[in-house]
């Protein structure tokens, strides 16, 4: 078993456990949670993440742009809408978008 993971979303630690609160999304990517699949979840509280999404860090530095770091955002800072700057789709939600002044990376 995995050990307890600490998310900068979330103040307690989160664990794996089975789901089974019918009707829950995921607290990062907003997408609904399959009964029986094993998520990070908090004991304290109903948090609950996405083996995937719970891997998701704060602010990263990728490959595609080493020299900025780029910011985890939960929606994209522009009124307009965005595209990643590696593959040209349009990002609906989460992105990490590089804060540096004039900088218009985005993923």
């Amino acid at each position: 078993m995995e050990n307890p993971v600490h998310h900068f979303r979330h103040p307690h630690p989160l664990s794996l456990r089975k789901f089974n609160q019918p009707g829950r999304k995921c607290h990062m990517c907003q997408r609904q949670l399959d009964l029986d699949a094993t998520v990070y979840g908090c004991e304290r509280c109903s948090f609950f993440l996405h083996r995937a999404c719970a891997k998701f860090q704060q602010q990263i530095i990728h490959p595609f742009h080493p020299h900025h770091t780029l910011a985890y955002l939960d929606e994209s800072p522009y009124d307009n809408e965005t595209y990643c700057s590696v593959c040209s789709e349009k990002i609906k939600h989460a992105i990490y978008h590089c804060e540096e002044t004039n900088c218009q990376f985005d993923l």
